[in-house]
């Protein structure tokens, strides 16, 4: 990926997280930038895009001084899942390569932590022959 355009949306992104704290706001700006990043056909580097046979592999991209924030490079290979988890925090997805199949649940109130899970859909997301 070229430095000077990662560059460009590391500061647009910066610039989104400082000028706001409320998270239905970032990601609804961040987006649009992270969709441009990805259509210019840049490709990332084969150290951070290596597969695991054991299970996804989370190689770091940047992380701001600050704390504010963070990108990564997330790899499954062909078949791997993750447990059922929650991130608890805001965040923008953009599929570099290949094709995610995501399940989403109702999140159990604290008092029913214990309750079956409740299925709210399923969707596929990602960019196919890259």
């Amino acid at each position: 990926m070229q430095p000077d355009r990662l560059r460009t949306f590391i500061d647009d992104v910066g610039f989104v997280v400082g000028s706001t704290d409320d998270e239905y706001e970032i990601t609804a700006r961040i987006p649009e930038r992270l969709s441009a990043l990805l259509a210019v056909g840049n490709r990332l580097p084969p150290e951070v895009t290596r597969p695991s046979p054991v299970r996804h592999v989370t190689y770091p991209l940047y992380i701001a001084p600050d704390g504010s924030g963070s990108m990564a490079s997330v790899v499954w290979d062909m078949g791997q899942r993750t447990p059922v988890h929650g991130h608890e925090t805001w965040g923008v997805v953009g599929i570099y390569s290949g094709v995610e199949h995501e399940v989403r649940y109702v999140k159990p109130a604290a008092s029913a932590a214990s309750a079956p899970l409740t299925p709210a859909g399923e969707k596929n997301a990602g960019r196919r022959g890259r």
